[in-house]
């Protein structure tokens, strides 16, 4: 769908049947900017957050008067409509604030451009109660935008960085998806983390199954580690919602599919409840060093008598301990996982695993020093390399065949 009238009619077909446009999956580790609405981001957190139009009039909006006044018989308490409606955004300013995990930036403007208007806004008083400022500062005359400006001017620079290097001052967020990424080919990563290229491409149904298996998957987890019983159907369900049927090659292929997940799920649930429950779930890390911001999510993490075990669950057909032990050694990703714990917390995890949901295989690898060392060597390799701007291309029949890139790389092997 490459053509705006084709995608206008497919917009058209879809909100005819009451259906939104499908939102793209960004990856969960992914240096983004998330914009929402206070409300949307009740329960969530994060490590920054900034709080916009934090200004009189905007937020409390300015008290307006009811089209249809209701019986004030028939209203709580004994607030006036504007008290209700003030109590109301005072709740939500507050649990925007607390969204912040490390930082938070409350931005106002003195004048919001509305016509001749040019009486100069007044921060929210939400900020002075919270922060305990006092009455707000009589805001200055309005300036030209000439003044505005200029303490803003930029100093000439000498010399322009090449497009695509962050600059030497900026750290470079790195997870195991994009160190793996790099490690596989230079060019791929620059295309999809740089660029952010996304070729057009029918999505793989691998990543589709995938997906499905693992919110499922997740969500029993979660339910677990909270004491809670989970059946079978709550489970189904959230695989059910999670499920797309792009990428496979017929409707047999994907129905086949679609039997499986359920098979494995199922499977999962019914060994997981003879188990422990797990300690964390979704585990995110943020580590810093060196110019270099490493961040993740594990799968699952225990915390027992003999120390950490940290576990990643995979949706492929391997079916030999002895070949998923050796993947597990060879992971970067739980490398990568077994070197954040310990720059955390001090403590080298006493195992990190794959567990194989489909055929129930499990890989185990002890870390040491000397192996989270290499890890952190070959990150701040990679680091450097990027820095550097070194994004040569590394074609190889098997890795090009796999790689979403291939259709836009002139260097692809096949």
């Amino acid at each position: 769908m490459d053509r705006v009238p084709l995608f206008l009619r497919h917009l058209d077909g879809l909100k005819e049947h009451g259906e939104d446009p499908a939102v793209a999956e960004l990856d969960a580790e992914a240096d983004v900017v998330q914009v929402l609405t206070v409300h949307k981001a009740k329960g969530l957190e994060f490590p920054s957050v900034y709080l916009v139009q934090a200004a009189s009039d905007r937020f409390p909006m300015r008290g307006r008067s009811r089209a249809l006044e209701i019986p004030a018989e028939l209203t709580e308490g004994t607030h006036e409509g504007s008290d209700v409606q003030k109590e109301e955004e005072r709740r939500l300013f507050y649990v925007a604030l607390t969204r912040a995990k490390e930082e938070l930036t409350a931005t106002y403007a003195l004048h919001y451009g509305q016509g001749s208007i040019s009486r100069a806004r007044k921060p929210s008083e939400f900020l002075a109660e919270a922060f305990d400022l006092g009455k707000p500062v009589t805001a200055k005359r309005k300036r030209s935008v000439a003044e505005e400006l200029e303490p803003h001017r930029p100093e000439p620079a000498p010399t322009r960085a090449p497009a695509g290097l962050p600059a030497s001052r900026e750290p470079i967020h790195l997870s195991s998806r994009r160190l793996e990424d790099y490690d596989t080919c230079p060019l791929k990563y620059r295309f999809l983390h740089l660029l952010s290229v996304r070729p057009v491409l029918t999505r793989d149904h691998r990543v589709n199954f995938g997906h499905a298996v693992h919110q499922a998957v997740a969500f029993a987890l979660d339910r677990r580690r909270r004491g809670e019983q989970v059946e079978y159907d709550e489970v189904a369900r959230v695989f059910r919602a999670n499920w797309r049927s792009e990428g496979y090659r017929s409707e047999e292929h994907a129905r086949r599919r679609f039997d499986q997940g359920l098979a494995a799920v199922r499977d999962f649930l019914e060994k997981e409840n003879g188990m422990s429950p797990p300690t964390d779930v979704e585990r995110d890390f943020r580590v810093k060093w060196r110019g270099v911001v490493l961040v993740g999510r594990m799968d699952r993490v225990d915390e027992g008598p003999d120390g950490t075990v940290i576990i990643d669950y995979k949706t492929s057909e391997l079916d030999e301990d002895a070949k998923a032990d050796e993947k597990a050694r060879e992971s970067l990703q739980l490398r990568v996982y077994a070197l954040a714990h310990r720059e955390l917390t001090g403590r080298i995890p006493e195992h990190v695993e794959l567990r194989y949901v489909l055929t129930g295989a499990r890989g185990v690898a002890s870390p040491t020093e000397a192996m989270l060392e290499r890890t952190r060597e070959k990150i701040e390799g990679i680091a450097e390399g990027i820095r550097a701007g070194s994004y040569d291309a590394r074609p190889g029949e098997h890795n090009c065949s796999i790689c979403a890139c291939r259709p836009i790389c002139k260097e692809s092997a096949v």
